[in-house]
């Protein structure tokens, strides 16, 4: 029999699901602050991106960051600084859960729609603290730390389709998902620097294109990063199809779109608008 962790967390049952909720009633508009959990943290003032507990929390450790005060746009709307300060507040988070007693792996992640999982439509990243590490972590962590050049092997092996001074845009050689894309940096490191504008530039880009090329998908985005033994990355995920039986079954995944297609479409898409 498979081993799986679960988290109970039977608050979540009672989170709204208002995806067509406009500025006015939406908590994370500018003026409604007081319809959120006191805030953790703000950048800016009036705020550009604003940090406090998530309302419905899945574990102890569970963070909302509003990565724009402006409703019902999409991470490929931000300018390269705007998406820099909200992804430099997603790597200051990472780094100060990992601080906490007893927080062993964050997952962060943003959910891009309804069908990506998002619950509102106003743009927003979350941190969940974990007391465990997840088997699957655990497996390339064990990984990582006895092929130290696991990063490089990725980039060989994989399809790179954009990359700045520091910052690679390219889709994995073995995909689990049809244009899945990953960002990750030249120079391993295990976690997002503070520096983020080279992460946001391909990241915006990548996400432009992704609408260009797909019809403006849902899509997910995972940011995994540990204190040790890794190399951080992004593994964008956009919903061009669903998990069925097969899947859910076997835990094999079937990708229709060659990765080297993929990523020629993306570059392509790339080379006119840039």
């Amino acid at each position: 029999m498979r081993q799986i962790h679960v988290l109970m967390a039977a608050g979540r049952a009672d989170r709204p699901v208002d995806f067509e909720d406009e500025p006015g009633d939406c908590p994370f508009c500018p003026g409604n602050e007081s319809m959120t959990p006191p805030e953790i943290c703000r950048l800016g003032e009036p705020w550009q991106v604003r940090v406090f507990p998530n309302k419905y929390p899945a574990s102890d450790h569970h963070e909302v960051i509003v990565d724009s005060p402006v409703h019902g746009i999409g991470l490929a709307d931000l300018t390269q600084d705007q998406l820099a300060l909200a992804t430099g507040a997603w790597g200051a988070r990472v780094r100060a859960l990992y601080g906490l007693a007893g927080v062993r792996y964050v997952s962060a992640f943003h959910n891009h729609g309804l069908t990506a999982g998002a619950s509102r439509r106003h743009l927003h990243t979350q941190l969940i603290g974990l007391d465990f590490i997840p088997e699957a972590i655990v497996q390339e962590q064990d990984f990582v730390s006895s092929h130290p050049g696991h990063a490089c092997d990725i980039v060989e092996k994989g399809f790179v389709f954009r990359e700045n001074r520091s910052v690679l845009g390219l889709c994995p050689a073995v995909p689990a998902f049809s244009y899945e894309a990953w960002i990750l940096p030249k120079e391993p490191g295990p976690m997002l620097p503070q520096d983020t504008r080279d992460f946001a530039e391909i990241l915006g880009a990548t996400l432009r294109a992704m609408n260009a090329l797909l019809g403006r998908p849902d899509y997910n985005i995972m940011l995994k990063a540990m204190p040790r033994d890794w190399c951080w990355r992004a593994e964008i995920v956009p919903r061009t199809g669903y998990l069925a039986g097969f899947e859910l079954d076997t835990a094999c995944h079937i990708v229709s779109i060659l990765p080297e297609r993929a990523a020629a479409e993306l570059a392509e898409i790339l080379s006119k608008t840039t």
